[in-house]
């Protein structure tokens, strides 16, 4: 009997509103605030009209949510929320629904940053962004799915040219009727995204903007809707797009930067009828130089539109040993400069 009433008052001077329980974890059955470091359990659903059924001020915490759910209504706040400088946190195992946020990192400024791991946590549906971190050192998340949010996954660095650990990974996830983009990735160093599965993204499955990313072995398609691509790569994004498949997207990749490998795809446009101007890959615009790109070993088949597309500001790209299927004999649309059939495509 002491020894439970010392567990119980040191829990109590731990975290407000739970208790200690067996083996070092802490249930975790009501809203709370999380103070101290440990592991921690959800031993129910929790319901909550307003507010943060979770908030995170502490590192090195890791919750796991035991299968059940966290639900907001769909207008109230965030389901779990990290306050700087908190970091090292892992959230596993269970449901975030509603709400406006689902994970979202409270940052600060001057903030050394944030680690976060996410696995088998299933979102669905967030007013606006399923999970956002701010200023991440690292971010991992697998074995995840989101479903109907406005944004799937927003992570940002502002410090990555000086920062070598910036990093982010997504692998085994799902991120269905997403309306904006599944996800956007801006100022890590390095980005990985293997194996998961986009289905109508609205505006694009995966927006890299700055860093390098390996992007390989995943599944982008849409219904019959125009103006979605299926990876996006903008202002100093570097890219090794490989291996991935892309069903009836008006646009499979558009790279707005230079020194990317587009190799190994299988990109098949929407039907002629949903109309349009579906392009397989389409390097450029106007304004934003691709330069120095490789396009090899895809197959491109576009029901209408063109399978590649230069645009006047795409210079010195090369293509190669791809096989290129267009309507009206736009297989090639070549607007740019020094862009080079270095042989082996059949058309």
């Amino acid at each position: 009997m002491k020894r439970f009433l010392v567990l119980g008052l040191a829990s109590m001077s731990v975290v407000a509103g739970v208790a200690r329980a067996d083996q070092g974890r802490i249930p975790i059955f009501g809203p709370v605030t999380i103070t101290q470091p440990g592991s921690y359990v959800l031993t129910r659903d929790i319901t909550v009209s307003s507010g943060t059924p979770i908030n995170i001020q502490a590192s090195n915490v890791t919750i796991d949510l035991n299968g059940h759910s966290l639900t907001n209504s769909p207008t109230g706040g965030r389901l779990i929320t990290i306050f700087s400088p908190s970091t090292n946190i892992r959230i596993a195992n269970g449901r975030l629904v509603g709400g406006v946020r689902g994970i979202d990192y409270n940052t600060s400024t001057g903030n050394a940053g944030t680690s976060v791991s996410i696995h088998a946590v299933d979102f669905e549906p967030q007013g606006e962004i399923a999970v956002d971190i701010s200023n991440a050192i690292s971010f991992e998340m697998t074995s995840s799915s989101i479903t109907n949010a406005y944004t799937g996954v927003l992570i940002t660095n502002p410090n990555a040219t000086t920062d070598p650990r910036v990093t982010a990974r997504l692998v085994g996830n799902r991120f269905a009727r997403i309306t904006h983009y599944g996800v956007i990735i801006t100022g890590m160093r390095s980005f990985i995204a293997t194996d998961n599965e986009f289905s109508d993204s609205g505006l694009a499955g995966i927006f890299l903007v700055m860093g390098s990313g390996l992007i390989t072995r995943n599944v982008f398609s849409a219904g019959v809707a125009l103006g979605t691509i299926g990876i996006d790569l903008q202002g100093g994004a570097t890219g090794l797009v490989l291996d991935n498949t892309f069903k009836g997207l008006e646009r499979g990749v558009w790279a707005m930067s230079n020194g990317n490998r587009i190799a190994g795809n299988l990109i098949i446009g929407p039907p002629a009828s949903a109309g349009g101007s579906p392009r397989g890959i389409v390097l450029g615009a106007s304004g934003f130089a691709a330069d120095r790109n490789l396009i090899e070993i895809n197959r491109i088949d576009m029901q209408s539109g063109c399978a590649i597309q230069f645009t006047p500001d795409s210079h010195d790209n090369i293509y190669r040993i791809n096989t290129l299927r267009g309507s009206g004999g736009l297989a090639v649309c070549n607007n740019g400069t020094g862009n080079v059939d270095a042989g082996g495509n059949v058309y």
